[in-house]
């Protein structure tokens, strides 16, 4: 009985301990305001001017691109395998990894600010120790996605393929034209929800791609899905499909 004590006292001990360095880490994160910033552990890097974005490994590692000043900010968890290059006004980000894919877990490897986004490509094709991959590697996880967010513009075109999910939020877009799935075995998916409004929507889907639309109105609707897509659609979205 007194073993067990022993035993109830120095655990109780070891939670005491960790709770209290659990909230003297909060209180630090309050007072440096890390909380506010959702870039302090990034890295801002140089490109501007950029309407293209291309991302290849979109399919590897989530990232986010809103609407904003122009800024690149790469997470220091992801810097050593991220490559950033810029030709005209096309962003390229790239996975170029050393020995083995590492894999990154929670949170954005990428974060990417513009004020338009004209073009989006994305995808799951990535370099390890010097060879070109076009597929997750085996039991890697697949729940990365990119989020795209705030935009308001007459249009915007996106090209998806691989494994590479994109979901659309808080956008408002004269035309949408989107085209999911280029390759054969592609699983691309995009979703799509009811924060959106978009005036006209042109939207393929190939291959095994997915389309997810959550009680979005999908106003002058022109689609093309394949004998092997999946299409999921509810509230305003089926509404359109009908009409």
């Amino acid at each position: 009985m007194k073993n067990s004590l022993k035993f109830l006292t120095a655990a109780g001990l070891l939670l005491l301990g960790s709770l209290t360095a659990y909230n003297a880490a909060l209180r630090n994160e309050y007072r440096l305001g890390a909380y506010k910033n959702p870039v302090l552990n990034y890295d801002l890097q140089s490109q501007r001017n950029f309407r293209t974005v291309h991302l290849p490994g979109a399919g590897l590692l989530s990232a986010r691109i809103e609407e904003g000043p122009f800024g690149v900010y790469v997470s220091k968890e992801a810097a050593d395998f991220v490559r950033i290059t810029q030709e005209g006004t096309e962003l390229t980000v790239a996975l170029n990894f050393a020995e083995e894919v590492k894999f990154k877990g929670g949170g954005n490897a990428v974060i990417i600010r513009c004020p338009r986004l004209d073009v989006l490509t994305a995808s799951t094709t990535y370099v390890v120790n010097g060879r070109v991959e076009k597929k997750l590697p085996q039991h890697y996880p697949n729940f990365a996605m990119l989020v795209v967010q705030g935009f308001t513009q007459d249009s915007m075109r996106l090209v998806q393929d691989g494994t590479a999910r994109v979901v659309l939020v808080n956008n408002h877009l004269g035309h949408l034209r989107a085209s999911v799935g280029q390759s054969p075995g592609s699983t691309a998916q995009l979703d799509l929800n009811s924060s959106n409004t978009l005036a006209s929507t042109d939207i393929r889907v190939d291959k095994r791609g997915k389309l997810n639309a959550e009680n979005v109105a999908l106003p002058k609707l022109r689609w093309q899905f394949g004998d092997s897509a999946q299409v999921t659609m509810s509230g305003a979205a089926l509404a359109s499909l009908a009409r």
